[in-house]
C-alpha cells in the first residue's frame, strides 16, 4: 500500500534505526528551492498545470501547497529571463541523465502489521508519475547544495543507490585555546617564506656578481636588507617577522619539570647569541618605518640608517639581558556551572609569561630612533642636493639609498646587474641585447647594448649594467 505518512527510517550517517522510534524523514525548502523545483520539473514551461494533482503529495502542507507552487512560478516568469525552448532542452537533458543514474529512497517498513521487516526502495524520479517530479527536484536540490548525498552501494544481489537524509551542515565556534597556536604557526610559515626568499635574492645576486667578475657597485649589497626585503617581500610579511621577534623579546618561557614528588616550573636560562639574533629581527620594524617614511626623509635617509638601526638593535638587546621579562602566577580558584548535572568547569589560577607593556616600548623605541636620527641628520647636514636619479623602474629605496655616483651618462643611469637584482629587476644578457622582467610593475623590458657606445665610458663597469633611461 502506498507510503502516506512520509518516509521513516531513510539512510543517514548520524541517525540510528530504532523499531520503536522510527525518524520522519523531512524535507525543509526554502525560495531557492521551490523556485529551483520549479524550473526542473518543467512547470514554468507549461502555460497551464493543473496545481491540484502536484499538491496532493504535500499532504503535511496542503492548503498552502498551491500558494507557495503559484507563487513560485509567477515569480520565474516575471523575473527570470532567458525562459524558452533552448531552457527547456536544457532542463530536459538533465532530467534524463539523473533518471539514468537510477537514485532512489530506501525505507525499512513493514508491508503488512504481520510481516518481517523489509527494505523498500523506490526511485526520486517516476516517470509513469511526472507530477512528483516537482518534489523529486526538492529532494536533489538539497543533494546539489550539499545537504544530502548520494552513495551506491554495490554487492553481490544487486546495486542501490540512494538518496540519503537531509543533513544541515554543523557550525562550531573554534576553540579559543587553538587560536594562539594557529597564530604562531602562521607566524613561522611567514617568517620561514620571508627568510627563504631574502636568501634567494642574496644567492642570485651573488651570481650576477660572479658573472660580472666584480663590476658592481659592493656598497648598494649592504641595502639588501632595506631594498631587496621591501622590494621582494614586501611589508605586510616584513612587520610580520618583525612581530614574531617583538613577541619572542616580550615573553619569557617556562618549563614544566618533574621529579619524584612533585612538578614545578623552571625559567629556562636564554643564551645571549639568541637574545642577540632576536634583537636583530626587531630591525625589519625600523627598516618598515624608515621605508614609510621615507616620503618625508628622502636624501636624509642614507645619512642615518645604519646608526637607527644600530640604536634600536642595542636598545633591544640589553633591554632584554639587563630587564627580562619575568613570569607572573595568579592564584585564584574558583568554578561555574555550565550544564546542570553535566559539566562544571573549574579555574586553578592564570599563568602570565609575556608582557603587552615590552611589545609597546620596543614599538615606541623604533619610532624615536627614526624620528631623532632624521632631525639629527637634517641638522648636521643642512639642506641637501635632491638626487637627479628618479625612474620608474628604481624603488624609492633604491633611489635614496642606492651609491649612484659615475653611473650616469648622456641622461641614462646604467644600474649594475647585482644591485637592479636587489631592485626587483631579473635580467638577461643576450649578445648586444639585455631582457629585463620588474617584478615591482610585472613588464619584460628589452634594451640593446652596443660596444660602440662605451668608448667615453668605463668599459668594464657600465658593460655589466643596465640601462634605465631617466625621467625628470
Amino acid at each position: 500500500r502506498p507510503v502516506v505518512g512520509g518516509m521513516v527510517n531513510v539512510l543517514n550517517y548520524e541517525m540510528s534505526c530504532i523499531g520503536t522510534s522510527p525518524i520522519q524523514s523531512k524535507v525543509t525548502p526554502n525560495r531557492q528551492n521551490c523556485i529551483v523545483s520549479a524550473f526542473m520539473s518543467g512547470l514554468v514551461f507549461e502555460k497551464s498545470f493543473d496545481v491540484t494533482s502536484v499538491c496532493k503529495y504535500d499532504v503535511a502542507n496542503a492548503k498552502v501547497c498551491p500558494q507557495y507552487l503559484t507563487n513560485s512560478i509567477n515569480f520565474a516568469n516575471n523575473f527570470v529571463s532567458g525562459i524558452n525552448s533552448t531552457l527547456k532542452s536544457q532542463v530536459d537533458d538533465s532530467y534524463h541523465l539523473l533518471v539514468a543514474l537510477n537514485i532512489s529512497f530506501m525505507i525499512y517498513a513493514k508491508t503488512s502489521p504481520g510481516a518481517s521487516l523489509a527494505l523498500l526502495t523506490t526511485t526520486v524520479f517516476q516517470p509513469s508519475d511526472p507530477e512528483f517530479n516537482y518534489f523529486s527536484w526538492s529532494y536533489l536540490y538539497d543533494w546539489i547544495v550539499g545537504y544530502r548525498e548520494v552513495i551506491s552501494f554495490q554487492g553481490d544481489s544487486g546495486n542501490m543507490t540512494l538518496l540519503t537524509d537531509i543533513e544541515i551542515p554543523l557550525m562550531q565556534q573554534i576553540q579559543s585555546w587553538e587560536v594562539t597556536g594557529n597564530f604562531a604557526q602562521y607566524c613561522r610559515v611567514g617568517v620561514w617564506y620571508a627568510t627563504w626568499v631574502m636568501l634567494s635574492v642574496a644567492v642570485v645576486a651573488a651570481l650576477y656578481m660572479v658573472g660580472s667578475k666584480g663590476n658592481f657597485e659592493g656598497r648598494n649589497m649592504f641595502k639588501l636588507n632595506r631594498v631587496g626585503g621591501m622590494v621582494w617581500v614586501g611589508r605586510p610579511l616584513l612587520i610580520l617577522r618583525s612581530l614574531t621577534a617583538l613577541c619572542l623579546l616580550s615573553t619569557r618561557s617556562l618549563n614544566l619539570e618533574y621529579s619524584s614528588y612533585f612538578s614545578y616550573f623552571e625559567i629556562p636560562i636564554t643564551p645571549w647569541y639568541e637574545v642577540l639574533l632576536a634583537s636583530w629581527e626587531v630591525a625589519w620594524f625600523n627598516i618598515v618605518v624608515d621605508d614609510i617614511f621615507l616620503v618625508c626623509t628622502r636624501e636624509y635617509l642614507k645619512y642615518y640608517v645604519t646608526a637607527n638601526t644600530v640604536i634600536v638593535w642595542l636598545i633591544a638587546y640589553f633591554s632584554a639581558t639587563l630587564a627580562p621579562v619575568e613570569p607572573h602566577f595568579f592564584v585564584s580558584k574558583h568554578c561555574s556551572l555550565v550544564e546542570i548535572d553535566l559539566a562544571v568547569v573549574c579555574q586553578s589560577g592564570d599563568i602570565q609569561v609575556g608582557k603587552l607593556g615590552r611589545i609597546l616600548f620596543l614599538i615606541a623605541i623604533t619610532f624615536a630612533s627614526s624620528f631623532g636620527c632624521y632631525v639629527a641628520a637634517r641638522w648636521a647636514n643642512g639642506r641637501v642636493d635632491p638626487t637627479e636619479v628618479n625612474s620608474r623602474l628604481l624603488s624609492s629605496g633604491a633611489r635614496y639609498l642606492f651609491i649612484h655616483k659615475n653611473r650616469t651618462i648622456d641622461g641614462v643611469y646604467h644600474l649594475d646587474r647585482a644591485s637592479a637584482m636587489l631592485n626587483g629587476i631579473i635580467t638577461y644578457r643576450h649578445r648586444q641585447t639585455i631582457y629585463a622582467i620588474d617584478i615591482k610593475l610585472w613588464r619584460i623590458l628589452v634594451a640593446n647594448v652596443s660596444d660602440s657606445t662605451n668608448a667615453n665610458r668605463s668599459t668594464d663597469i657600465l658593460a655589466n649594467s643596465y640601462p634605465i633611461i631617466l625621467t625628470n
